[in-house]
């Protein structure tokens, strides 16, 4: 009777271990992939503000430019956040701009970058809010009795969830 209770505990604790294993990597991809996110769309709107249909016409240039550049020099992840608001802001002031040079589009490499930057605008706040989901889940599980033995066990520490204000945007980003 003991070795079954001594098994059915082993196993209990397996299952609950593996379960913060997945949740610590699904905390570390999803930070990843956020910041890999902001990275690129901060390189794409340095290529975008490159363009000769915008040179020294982008009222909203240097702004975007300067957060750009900000996010791409940016190190700590709370840092990098506040620059990823910053260029999300930046960037729904100066896509409505966008809207006055058609000619953009009439190039298909500049039409193409157009896209990515849409869909970057698009994919940068849901892979904020799927990563502090995910920050969510491993410090609830951290915070439980069980978890907090597997923390020690584990030496994992709690995750502060990603800045609020982040990645709020009101823009509609579709066309018209």
């Amino acid at each position: 009777m003991a070795g079954w209770i001594i098994i059915v505990l082993a196993v209990l604790f397996i299952y609950l271990y593996n379960g913060m294993v997945i949740r610590r990597n699904r905390v570390e991809d999803f930070l990843a992939l956020y910041e890999a996110l902001g990275k690129k769309r901060a390189e794409l709107i340095m290529e975008l503000l490159e363009l000769p249909p915008l040179q020294g016409k982008l009222v909203n240039a240097a702004a975007l430019r300067q957060a750009a550049e900000a996010r791409l020099q940016a190190v700590s992840t709370p840092e990098k956040v506040r620059c990823n608001d910053s260029v999300s802001q930046a960037w729904a002031l100066a896509y409505g701009e966008l809207k006055n040079f058609p000619e953009l589009k009439n190039v298909k490499s500049n039409a193409v970058l157009l896209d990515e930057l849409t869909q970057f605008a698009e994919k940068v706040p849901k892979t904020f809010q799927a990563a502090n989901h995910a920050i969510s889940s491993l410090n609830n599980s951290i915070s439980s009795p069980v978890g907090q033995i597997l923390q020690k066990l584990m030496h994992l520490e709690k995750h502060a969830l990603l800045s609020p204000s982040e990645e709020k945007s009101e823009v509609n980003f579709e066309e018209n």
